[in-house]
């Protein structure tokens, strides 16, 4: 074909397409026109009626709520989205719409089923529940529409409370009857009276006992003091968790039955009453006990599989457990979202294979690895008195970092510790880019962190003493109040994240008063910033003491170690010994007058625990090493040294994932004169009693003593701690039980005799929902008392918060 040819044939397909595109237009305009309305009938008239009752929702109400208006093209959609509108109005129970045609357009009718108002609402059949424990339930109001959705509500609350009081029975049923232009709902009850568990009967189990499966549930049997409830929710609940504690010990296929209960009629708890009793059977078919076979890992590429083998817990021949195998696979998502690599959203799937071994698995580990993911935003939410970057400052991951798994479990903790959230929610969720950018999300709850204390007591060593506390521990020296009430409410000095603590107490004996404040931020630099001052007097058995003074302290992260800090005080007392009886030593006498004690003190801590309130693992190391001299500009030449080891360690978790946790503690101190000076002052000397040292002996009275029998402290000191912490009722109660053992000696290189005192004894702590430090209340038996000992049995604290 020839160029012209083709340019012809060209120009011909060009103008069919351009006739076949105008009139597929046209076409499309017409469509478009008559969806939208534009050459539609026109909406002439909307009549209102209503069906049903009495009308009171006014009709230009109606007409507002709806779209569509009289004068305007009618549009089919307009209306679909009108009924819906109308529908949702609370007053409305039906929506009827009628098109007619009239001349030159349409006419809409819209007729309005409203729901009934109620007139009256009543309880029958309730003998033991008042109505006006009911009322408070029921959510459907007098002068309230009757909305059967509602009422479904309402029946399942009132249920939900007979069944929390044992009428595990209870039937509720409403009935809607015509009363006064509108209705009266009837809540027809059924009590059918209470039912308490008798006995929970375990048949079958051979693997466990049925004291150690009865841990696993809520549902107990009724004691002479206790009453066993019975709630379905709650034992079907228990049932799913005996369950996942037999398929967590290996037993992969055992089946765990409810059968039908025996109810009889009988007497017990403390009254005696007659009520229901069941016994609960519980069959259980165990099965075979399951083992590890072999254990692969699958997609690894990046981490070598013998680095993976060394960090997972599933192991060939072990007791299989889909709990290990879960925390396995988290471990491994760990160790791929740790930086360098960063591959936080990596997929991990521990998988269980059948064999044809018997009661053997093989354990598949699928690794999907993702990729290098990189921080884009760091959002803090929930925050009402906190700055925003008292908790940014605590995130260690920022915007365009690489996401670092490390960082993410320390900037959980961080936050945790500062004890100023009731819950840390603490996310890291996909960003822009599915795959490469995260955000790093923490949803806050804030609690209280002001504690004002009023306390007032008598013991032994005094005969009465009263102290005022107020601390702040999120203050702020800017948030100045704008009234007394704003103080007074707590609106006011907080959302810092600064410590500032008052203490006032004066007894027959003694009168303390000090502050403390601490900066954690100096200029906004991770630079910690302290100062206090103090008056403190006591009168001892044969003299009095009087201590005032002040200091200043800086701190610091040190070598970029999240758990390694340091700190350097400096110290100034002015400490006054006088009012000496006669019979007292020549030891103690020659501490009489008033000398200046000018102090540097070293510092140095590492603090591996999860918790700073309430720790489950973790160790705490901290050494402290103080220089008094006149090289300071002081009157006394000394030095002293402390050492400190806390070590937590979790032994065990019961059915509510509550830890049970030992901590062991060892004190070391020791103090020496130096220069012209040959004795340390016996008001800087070692001494032991009291918590925190030797519980069920006094405050500082484990000391040796001078011919007179007075306290003159020691050289060194050693004390020991062992504690069992078991979690009593949910998160809030922990009891303990302890054991002490400490002993001061008179000099360095003397430890000769048996100074070794030892205690045991119960502590309860409470924590309150007003503050992460728990109250704390012990009972301490003292052992190995001498002639001397002074013994305390009875120690507790309690405040209240704002």
């Amino acid at each position: 074909m020839r160029w012209g040819e083709q340019q012809k044939g060209i120009v011909t397909r060009g103008a069919a397409l351009a006739l076949v595109m105008f009139l597929l237009h046209g076409v499309l305009l017409l469509s478009a026109g008559e969806g939208e309305g534009a050459s539609g009938p026109v909406v002439k008239k909307i009549v209102v009626g209503k069906s049903g009752g009495v009308a009171t929702i006014p009709v230009n109400r109606i007409k507002s709520t709806m779209g569509t208006r009289e004068g305007q093209p009618f549009d089919q959609k307009i209306l679909d989205e009108d009924y819906e509108r109308l529908m949702r109005l609370p007053e409305v129970r039906d929506v009827q719409i009628r098109k007619k045609e009239v001349d030159g357009g349409l006419e809409l009718t819209v007729m309005i089923e409203e729901k009934e108002v109620i007139h009256r609402i009543q309880f029958r059949g309730n003998k033991k529940q008042r109505n006006k424990n009911l009322e408070e339930l029921v959510q459907s109001k007098i002068g309230g529409r009757y909305d059967a959705g509602q009422v479904n509500r309402d029946i399942r609350a009132i249920e939900d409370h007979y069944k929390e009081k044992f009428f595990y029975f209870v039937k509720v049923e409403a009935k809607k009857e015509i009363f006064e232009d509108g209705v009266r709902l009837v809540f027809e009850i059924d009590e059918s009276g209470q039912l308490w568990v008798k006995k929970v009967i375990f048949r079958g189990n051979k693997a466990f006992r049925a004291k150690e499966l009865t841990k696993y549930m809520e549902t107990r049997a009724s004691t002479f003091f206790t009453k066993g409830k019975y709630d379905r929710r709650i034992f079907e609940k228990d049932l799913q968790r005996l369950n996942m504690f037999y398929q967590s010990e290996g037993y992969l296929d055992v089946k765990i039955n409810e059968r039908p209960f025996e109810i009889v009629r009988g007497k017990g708890g403390l009254r005696g009453k007659e009520r229901s009793l069941a016994t609960i059977y519980i069959d259980i078919e165990e099965g075979d006990l399951y083992r590890v076979g072999r254990v692969d890992f699958k997609g690894n590429k990046l981490v070598p599989t013998d680095q993976l083998r060394d960090v997972v817990e599933t192991t060939p021949g072990d007791v299989f457990s889909p709990v290990t195998a879960r925390k396995d696979a988290n471990t491994i998502r760990d160790i791929y979202g740790k930086y360098p690599s960063s591959r936080y959203f990596t997929e991990v799937l521990g998988e269980r294979i059948d064999t044809e071994k018997g009661p053997v698995v093989d354990v598949e580990f699928r690794i999907k690895e993702g990729e290098e993911v990189v921080v884009e935003d760091v959002q803090v939410l929930g925050l009402e008195k906190t700055q925003m970057k008292v908790v940014l400052r605590e995130i260690e991951q920022l915007p365009g970092d690489k996401i670092d798994s490390e960082k993410i479990n320390f900037s959980k903790r961080n936050i945790h510790n500062l004890g100023y959230f009731k819950v840390v929610d603490f996310q890291v969720k996909p960003g822009s880019d599915p795959q490469k950018r995260a955000k790093v999300v923490v949803d806050v709850e804030e609690q209280p962190t002001g504690k004002f204390v009023l306390g007032a007591g008598v013991s032994t060593r005094e005969s009465f003493i009263g102290s005022i506390q107020l601390q702040q521990r999120n203050f702020s020296h800017r948030d100045w109040p704008k009234s007394w009430k704003d103080f007074f409410l707590g609106k006011a000095f907080s959302g810092g994240g600064q410590n500032f603590n008052l203490n006032l107490a004066s007894g027959s004996k003694s009168e303390n008063y000090r502050f403390d404040f601490t900066e954690p931020w100096l200029f906004d630099k991770p630079v910690r910033f302290g100062l206090g001052g103090k008056y403190w007097r006591y009168s001892w058995n044969k003299y009095d003491e009087e201590r005032k003074g002040g200091y200043l302290r800086l701190g610091k992260r040190l070598f970029g170690n999240r758990n390694l800090n340091g700190s350097i005080t400096y110290r100034l007392e002015d400490v006054t010994l006088s009012d000496f009886e006669n019979d007292v030593s020549d030891e103690l006498k020659r501490e009489e007058g008033s000398n200046w004690i000018s102090r540097g003190v070293l510092n140095l801590t590492y603090d591996s625990r999860d918790s700073r309130w309430d720790p489950t693992k973790g160790l705490l190391l901290s050494g402290t090493q103080e220089f008094a001299g006149t090289v300071f500009g002081g009157d006394k030449d000394f030095w002293r040294s402390f050492a400190e080891i806390n070590y937590f360690h979790q032994i065990w978790k019961d059915k509510h994932n509550r830890p049970w946790v030992i901590g062991m503690k060892a004190d070391l101190g020791m103090t020496e004169a130096f220069g012209d000076d040959e004795h340390v002052p016996v008001y800087e000397k070692m001494y032991l009693g009291g918590i925190g040292s030797l519980r069920g002996f006094k405050y500082h009275t484990v000391s040796p003593r001078d011919d007179a029998g007075d306290e003159i402290g020691g050289e060194l000191s050693n004390a020991y701690t062992v504690e069992l912490f078991v979690p009593l009722y949910e998160n809030i109660i922990r009891v303990s039980t302890f054991y002490d053992l400490g002993a001061v000696w008179a000099q360095l290189d003397e430890m000769d005799g048996d100074p070794w005192r030892s205690s045991w004894g119960v502590g309860v702590h409470v924590k309150t929902p007003l503050g992460p430090v728990p109250i704390r209340l012990y009972y301490s038996q003292a052992l190995d008392e001498v002639d001397g000992d002074e013994t305390r049995s009875f120690q507790f604290t309690f405040g209240a918060f704002f």
